[in-house]
């Protein structure tokens, strides 16, 4: 509690303010630092922003699948496709967590069939082509 009071106060804003920018900013604060719970409660509060709601899930996504979630990841990463543009980077970046997410979980054919997706808009992107290739020759 101490500590996400401090962090709170360096990040900027009064205690208590809940800006969207703000929790967003606390959100990756504490995923660096290995704080799970607290950054996927900071990053769910700020995807209920608009603004924040693409780049909020797929921190919020990451931060499950590094505490070993990856179901949960992959609901809150399908929900930020719904918000995404279609073909965009924020889209991609979403495909990419849920095949990784998949993977974590063992299901290397979903992982496969997301990673199919990105290589299909975009051929370079990341490590896709690597991924592919491990996966198809599995």
């Amino acid at each position: 509690d101490t500590i996400t009071r401090e962090i709170g106060t360096q990040v900027g804003g009064d205690e208590g303010q809940d800006d969207a920018d703000r929790l967003y900013e606390m959100g990756l604060v504490y995923l660096e630092m290995g704080l799970f719970d607290q950054a996927c409660e900071s990053l769910q509060k700020a995807a209920e922003d608009t603004e924040f709601a693409v780049r909020a899930r797929e921190m919020w996504g990451i931060a499950l699948s590094r505490a070993s979630r990856p179901d949960e990841a992959v609901d809150v990463l399908e929900a930020g496709l719904e918000a995404a543009k279609a073909g965009s980077q924020e889209f991609l970046g979403l495909l990419y967590h849920i095949g990784r997410a998949h993977e974590q979980a063992g299901r290397m054919d979903e992982a496969l069939a997301h990673y199919t997706r990105i290589q299909e808009q975009d051929r370079s992107y990341l490590d896709v082509g690597k991924r592919v290739a491990a996966l198809t020759t599995v």
